[in-house]
This record gives structure tokens, C-alpha cells and sequence, in this order.
């Protein structure tokens, strides 16, 4: 069972997993606020181990598991989003 296709799903991670954080980091390193600071930060760190985990283990992993990508992105917007404080 798959609600959102490979090709969708690596779209939006790209969109919603780099630019819209790099834009975000940008900005918290202009501003003086250190807990967004090390907010930005500790995503950027779980990005980069959640990036190395896919180089490895991704087609094995989505074959395993039917709702991989779509709990892939639900994971991505929990760690962007502010109010969860998710990163």
C-alpha cells in the first residue's frame, strides 16, 4: 500500500528536508536567538544521520516497510515544524 509514490515523496523530502531549512538556518544565524540556533542545528545533525541511513539501507528498508516514504515526509514536517519542537 502506497498513498504517495517514490518519485512524489523524494520531491517533497528535497523541498521540505534542505531548502526550506537551509533558508531557515540562514536566518537564525543572522539573529541572535540561540535556542533557535541550536534548533536548526540539532536537525541538521538527524538530517545528516537519516541521510546516511537512507544511502545504506533505502530500497532495502522501503520494500519492508509498505508506508516507508509517507512516514518518511510525516517525519520531516514533525522535525520543520516549531510548535513540536520536533529538532
Amino acid at each position: 500500500m502506497v498513498l504517495i509514490g517514490a518519485g512524489i515523496s523524494r520531491v517533497l523530502c528535497h523541498l521540505l528536508g534542505y531548502f526550506y531549512p537551509a533558508y531557515q538556518t540562514f536566518k537564525a544565524v543572522q539573529g541572535n536567538d540561540e535556542m533557535i540556533y541550536t534548533q536548526w542545528l540539532t536537525y541538521w545533525i538527524v538530517n545528516t544521520y537519516f541521510t546516511v541511513f537512507e544511502l545504506i539501507g533505502d530500497n532495502f528498508v522501503s520494500q519492508w516497510f509498505p508506508l516507508y516514504y509517507e512516514a518518511k515526509v510525516a517525519l520531516l514536517v514533525w522535525l520543520l515544524t516549531p510548535q513540536f519542537m520536533g529538532a
